[in-house]
């Protein structure tokens, strides 16, 4: 019931900051804007997957745990990588065109069908989520990532995600498969990241330049 709790609470926490991404969006220029969109994608699976396993329990309806299933794996590979890309591309002035998000998510689906007809799973859900983690550390790292706000956030996110694998616990993107005590470490570190995206989405260089500041419009 414990673990029923904790995806119940985590689910409502990160749809809350979905709505804080989707509000981010506005003003921003369009490469910010697919990457903020990335992050809510990110966002919303890990949510929806969280929300079966309660309403299963309480419906016992066999439609939510095919969809918990579903949900939950395409959770455990693509949400941090997409945040961890996000804030990395938001951080940078690296060219990063929207559609490419698209096309980053029919990859990781494309090479996951590939790793399990080849019994490589593990290796491709430890290589994404590297990866999603190594966007994290780069995006605190680059320069223009020097807002004090982003401390907070980038530390919860740091050190939250690997803990429970730190702990013993194994990977902590499998308890989006199957809900366990790991959410407990997995959790705040999705939020902080997500913090992370929508902090760096307010730097000058996401701006999007047409559109004046409010206080200049008010002049």
């Amino acid at each position: 019931m414990s673990n029923l709790l904790i995806a119940l609470l985590g689910a409502l926490m990160l749809l809350s900051q979905s709505r804080w991404l989707w509000q981010q969006r506005q003003n921003r220029e369009p490469q910010a804007r697919g990457s903020l969109s990335a992050g809510l994608v990110a966002l919303l699976l890990v949510s929806l997957a969280l929300l079966c396993a309660p309403a299963l329990h309480w419906f016992g309806t066999q439609a939510f745990t095919e969809a918990g299933q579903l949900l939950g794996l395409a959770a455990s590979y693509m949400a941090l990588p997409l945040l961890g890309l996000a804030a990395a591309q938001l951080a940078s002035d690296f060219h990063w065109p929207p559609q490419r998000w698209s096309q980053l998510i029919l990859g990781i689906m494309v090479f996951f069908e590939l790793s399990r007809w080849l019994d490589l799973q593990q290796a491709w859900l430890w290589l994404v989520n590297g990866i999603g983690y190594a966007g994290l550390l780069l995006a605190l790292l680059r320069p223009r990532s020097q807002d004090a706000r982003l401390r907070i956030p980038a530390a919860i996110a740091l050190i939250c995600l690997p803990a429970p694998l730190l702990l013993g616990y194994g990977n902590p993107l499998l308890a989006l498969q199957q809900p366990d005590m790991r959410l407990l470490g997995l959790l705040p570190g999705l939020i902080g990241a997500a913090a992370m995206v929508g902090l760096l989405a307010e730097q000058a260089h996401n701006s999007d330049p047409s559109v004046e500041p409010p206080e200049e419009r008010d002049a």
